[in-house]
């Protein structure tokens, strides 16, 4: 936390860093500064545990998962990743959000007993990808948020 702060490094909507879980100080970091200098498309591997709790162990690395992103010009243009179909796992990841959930993570996931029970029934091996049709448009049209290029916008209450 000192470093960030010694680096005059701030994140928007009010983020307070002394609550953040390790998976989400990661993912602010990385959005506020590594993903914005990724000009030419590459691949982002070996993401970190704590950054996608429902997201498959590496078999070489359990402290990495089985996922990837591609990004061009600082926008994520594809994530994919192999789905975690363990129950005991996914319970222990679960229990990991919760306690950060507790310790003020906001953005740390809920547990999600149903999912678990499902899991335990048996699941077979899932994963996938997903490409955000409004991000290619946004690199397309060099729009500087995704706002500039939805066609209907999610509208917050005043």
């Amino acid at each position: 936390m000192a470093e960030i702060r010694s680096r005059g490094i701030t994140f928007e909507d009010g983020v307070e860093i002394t609550k953040a879980g390790r998976g989400t100080l990661i993912d602010l970091l990385y959005k506020k500064v590594s993903r914005p200098k990724l000009i030419n498309p590459v691949f982002i591997t070996h993401h970190p545990i704590d950054l996608s709790p429902l997201a498959r162990s590496s078999d070489e690395n359990p402290n990495v998962v089985d996922r990837f992103q591609l990004v061009v010009n600082g926008w994520e243009v594809v994530n994919a990743y192999s789905e975690l179909v363990d129950p005991v796992d996914q319970m222990k990841r679960f229990e990991q959000q919760a306690e950060a959930r507790r310790k003020g993570d906001q953005d740390a996931m809920e547990t999600d007993m149903d999912f678990v029970t499902c899991m335990e029934y048996g699941m077979p091996p899932i994963s996938g990808w997903g490409m955000g049709v409004d991000r290619i448009v946004a690199l397309l049209t060099n729009a500087s948020t995704l706002r500039d290029v939805v066609l209907f916008p999610l509208l917050r209450p005043e």
